[in-house]
């Protein structure tokens, strides 16, 4: 029996999405001394939401190996599963370096650069894969939405509405208030305390209008836009 015919009941496990039996069936061999079944098993860890020893597995995997493609792929997406983008990006780079053209791999460093905020990457890379494939359809989804959100964001940070809440975006909201509150001090100290009481209610106006403002421009801005 040659090692691929070994390995069809795990890939027909994992086609089937049945992620736990994949990795049963590759426990009953050794699966380490090969670079396929590794691959398939990091490939199962990280499809059954198991990231943190998926990026074992294919680590150990490269490690014993060298670089290999697929199991880089695996590293790279589980990595972004984890949130840690810069890792998914090396690791899917160097992915990318050994097969260019490869859909699969560009799709997935397009949904890094989604989440990294990269959007024209990630319509570059999606340019490079082959159109007609669903991976590159759905990732084209995803950029859309992020495309859109991220319009949504900037007009929604450039309305005149929230111009007044400058200091707060530049200063932070806890240095503003303890600027405001030694001002107050000072002014009371001084034996200003009409005007230390006037500050406090228009701090207090100032406090309430950053709260409910965002949320009427947002409003302004999707009913502009047509959400």
């Amino acid at each position: 029996m040659t090692p691929q015919d070994r390995l069809a009941p795990a890939k027909m496990w994992l086609e089937q999405g049945r992620y736990d039996r994949a990795l049963a069936e590759l426990d009953g061999f050794r699966w380490r001394e090969e670079v396929d079944s590794t691959y398939l098993r990091a490939l199962a860890l990280w499809l059954a939401d198991r990231d943190a020893e998926a990026v074992k597995a294919a680590s150990a995997g490269i490690r014993r190996f060298g670089p290999h493609a697929p199991l880089l792929s695996v590293l790279g997406q589980a990595y972004h599963s984890l949130g840690k983008l810069v890792k998914a990006e090396r690791a899917l780079l160097e992915a990318l370096a050994l097969s260019p053209d490869d859909t699969h791999l560009l799709c997935a460093y397009a949904r890094v650069c989604i989440d990294a905020g990269q959007l024209r990457k990630a319509a570059d890379l999606l340019d490079r894969a082959v159109p007609s494939a669903e991976v590159v359809q759905r990732t084209r989804d995803q950029l859309l939405r992020a495309q859109a959100a991220d319009d949504e964001a900037q007009r929604i940070e450039r309305h005149p509405l929230l111009r007044p809440l400058a200091p707060l975006n530049r200063f932070g909201p806890i240095k503003t208030w303890v600027g405001v509150l030694v001002l107050i001090f000072c002014l009371r100290m001084f034996g200003l305390t009409p005007l230390a009481a006037l500050l406090g209610v228009a701090w207090f106006a100032y406090a309430l209008y950053s709260w409910f403002a965002p949320a009427l421009v947002r409003r302004l801005v999707r009913r502009k836009i047509g959400h």
